[in-house]
């Protein structure tokens, strides 16, 4: 009975959300105010995603130290996470793998019906990081535009894998599957949209998965709580069920951050505070999820213990349909804000 009415109660959310979308679709399309126009990269002389400023405000900073340590710290948690799996592996390594042997692991994984364990969740968070890393600095190069969107595009690619992985059941093969479809589709959208629709469709797709992510690391935490009260026996060890639900708790709180730095960026645009707010989320987000592997690979028992957020398909079509209408609700935000007033 609780899980029907807390669906009712999801479907009711979505519903709000909709009217919200269509009250500010409205306002929108009567507006009069004129649209701010694009800015041109210095670098690479093509429109970028930066809105030239309002003829009665004085031009923005593009560059502040804070992009610049954010993508340091990001680059510095990218290498930990690497290392720290190097380190256990070549640690329970018995056997040097050969070509032959890396190619009949990869087949057993996309075959296999078992879900995604932990060490390979470990292995998708790093690349995720590291990935992250690399677009940050190539937007400090180039500058956040369809150019850079090339290689923006594999941070949102592995937040599909993240979401994929969480998913109960789902396998490796149906996971690439997934992510291919999404990024030809992406990229394929955004890079025949005129401005302003191509920055914002981009802002839109990638915070849909930056909603949905934090809700399934809280209900995989949630359920690992129920679980361990569940087992809360002598026999069960007590400090390996604590360190686990450290762990996902971390990647709750970092899948937060991100998601409000990522608000900020696309409800405030350009403004200073935004770009202050999303800066510091991934100066804070990123070596969070670093952490999070680095106390992973500590307990011996997570490698068999699969993270797996345990819902039905009906309650992540109504994930992502709230995902969906709460990225509209921003993005709508923020093209309101994109006219001068």
């Amino acid at each position: 009975m609780g899980k029907i009415f807390g669906q009712f109660i999801g479907g009711v959310i979505i519903a709000l959300q909709l009217l919200m979308i269509v009250y500010l679709v409205i306002i929108i399309d009567k507006s009069s105010l004129p649209e701010r126009g694009q800015e041109i990269s210095n670098l690479t002389n093509l429109p970028i995603w930066i809105n030239v400023p309002c003829p009665s405000l004085q031009p923005e900073v593009k560059r502040t130290w804070l992009e610049y340590v954010s993508a340091f710290f990001t680059g510095v948690a990218s290498l930990a996470c690497i290392q720290r799996i190097r380190k256990v592996n070549k640690k329970n390594r018995t056997n040097i793998p050969t070509w032959d042997t890396v190619v009949d692991a990869v087949n057993r994984s996309i075959t296999s019906s078992k879900p995604i364990d932990r060490s390979m969740f470990d292995i998708i968070i790093t690349v995720y990081v590291t990935i992250t890393f690399f677009a940050l600095a190539v937007g400090l190069v180039f500058s956040v535009g369809k150019l850079w969107a090339i290689f923006g595009i594999f941070h949102n690619v592995m937040e599909v894998f993240i979401v994929s992985a969480l998913l109960r059941m789902t396998r490796v093969n149906y996971v690439i599957l997934i992510t291919l479809i999404y990024s030809v589709v992406s990229t394929g959208a955004f890079s025949q949209l005129p401005w302003y629709w191509d920055a914002m469709f981009f802002k839109f797709q990638g915070l849909i998965l930056d909603f949905m992510i934090p809700v399934l690391f809280s209900i995989v935490a949630y359920q690992n709580h129920v679980q361990s009260d569940e087992e809360s026996q002598p026999l069960i060890d007590t400090n390996s069920t604590n360190s686990r639900l450290k762990g996902l708790g971390y990647l709750v709180f970092a899948a937060f951050v991100h998601l409000i730095g990522n608000i900020s960026d696309v409800v405030g645009n350009d403004s200073s505070i935004s770009i202050t707010v999303f800066n510091l989320s991934y100066f804070v987000a990123f070596p969070i999820y670093a952490y999070y592997v680095y106390k992973d690979k500590t307990d011996k028992d997570n490698s068999v213990k699969p993270i797996q957020a345990n819902i039905t398909v009906f309650d992540f079509v109504l994930l992502f349909l709230w995902g969906t209408t709460a990225s509209g609700i921003s993005t709508l935000i923020g093209i309101k804000e994109l006219r001068c007033t």
